[in-house]
């Protein structure tokens, strides 16, 4: 697939760009269900950094992280030309983007909203069961 967007080197420092794809780190389980549900450090490993950080080394990389859970992204933007982060882009998706052949765009897989209310309105505040007496925030009288 990246052949149809340039040439492929096999050494970076042959290349005028390096793409790294990475998934957000986790610690394998012992069971299918533990590892269903990807867990422990946040941190990547010091094997991935060390290449990140050599490949970046010799030539502009950008690093595209697949984010099932909140990566620690500071060793990788430290030394990347620039970071992306997907929520299950294909390649083909982000080298449309990086080629310019696509604008950047999409929405996050939560969204918030842009301001949250200083306050919310609030229910009767009856303490009693069965309620005798509520207080006159929540019937709107004395």
């Amino acid at each position: 697939m990246a052949a149809a967007f340039g040439v492929i080197v096999d050494d970076p420092a042959d290349a005028e760009l390096a793409i790294l794809r990475l998934q957000a780190p986790f610690e394998e389980r012992e069971t299918m269900f533990e590892n269903f549900f990807h867990a422990g450090s946040l941190e990547f490993a010091g094997e991935v950094v060390a290449h990140v950080r050599e490949v970046a080394a010799a030539v502009p990389t950008v690093v595209d992280v697949l984010a099932d859970r909140p990566p620690i992204l500071t060793p990788i933007v430290e030394v990347a030309a620039a970071v992306t982060v997907n929520w299950g882009a294909s390649g083909e998706a982000l080298l449309d983007v990086l080629s310019g052949a696509v604008a950047a765009r999409g929405a996050l897989p939560s969204t918030f909203p842009g301001r949250w209310p200083r306050s919310r309105p609030r229910g009767p505040t009856c303490r009693s069961t069965p309620p005798t007496r509520c207080s006159a925030s929540a019937t709107g009288s004395r």
